[in-house]
């Protein structure tokens, strides 16, 4: 019976033991997660939200996140659409403007050239038994520099039709405007049918009497 009660005395201390161990051990689980909470805090990246208007003002602060939000101006809006569409105008018109440069420097190129005969062509022509004389200086007019020399080549063709046709005249014909119309419209058709038999091209695009006197 005493050696009972002596063992239940020894094994109380080690009960307490126990217990103070194990309370040890819960506390130091407790401080070491609060630890752990408090690094991972420590650890995150600080996060802000800065609030601005149009103009780059500052207007509030919170640590909720890192962006930045801009608060734009109505007023500001609505000059930065003018000032857009200004710009869109000036785009079109510069557009508009180098067109209408490119069609006048292609009609530049297209400028007529014009070839003359020289020297004037001076004919005799009857009128009721006297001889008259016509004498008249005459160009043609052609789209560009190539057919002027086309027409060039065969200027001793053409002038030696044109001689013809001038000497056939009717003296008092000439003298009213009809009948010059009619003299110039037949010299262009003579002018057109040579170049054409031979070049392909009728090239020739008028016939100009650059001086026409009778006498």
């Amino acid at each position: 019976m005493a050696t009972s009660e002596k063992n239940d005395e020894n094994s109380r201390p080690n009960k307490h033991m126990l217990i103070i161990a194990g309370a040890l051990i819960t506390l130091m689980l407790i401080v070491m997660g609060v630890l752990v909470v408090m690094l991972l805090k420590l650890s995150a990246p600080t996060q802000q939200t800065i609030v601005v208007d149009a103009k780059g003002n500052e207007v509030s602060t919170t640590s909720k996140s890192t962006e930045t939000v801009v608060k734009a101006d109505p007023k500001d809006i609505k000059e930065a659409k003018e000032a857009m569409d200004a710009k869109g105008t000036a785009d079109a018109k510069g557009g508009n403007e180098a067109k209408h440069a490119e069609k006048s420097d292609k009609k530049s190129v297209e400028r007529p050239s014009f070839y003359k005969f020289t020297p004037a062509f001076i004919v005799n022509i009857p009128s009721n038994g006297r001889l008259r004389f016509l004498q008249v200086e005459v160009q043609l007019m052609a789209k560009n520099d190539e057919d002027v020399k086309s027409i060039e080549s065969y200027a001793p063709l053409i002038r030696n039709d044109l001689i013809t046709l001038f000497s056939s005249q009717n003296y008092d014909d000439l003298l009213t405007p009809d009948g010059k119309e009619n003299l110039r419209k037949s010299a262009l058709s003579i002018s057109r049918k040579i170049l054409k038999d031979n070049t392909g091209m009728p090239r020739v695009e008028q016939v100009l009497f650059t001086n026409f006197v009778t006498q």
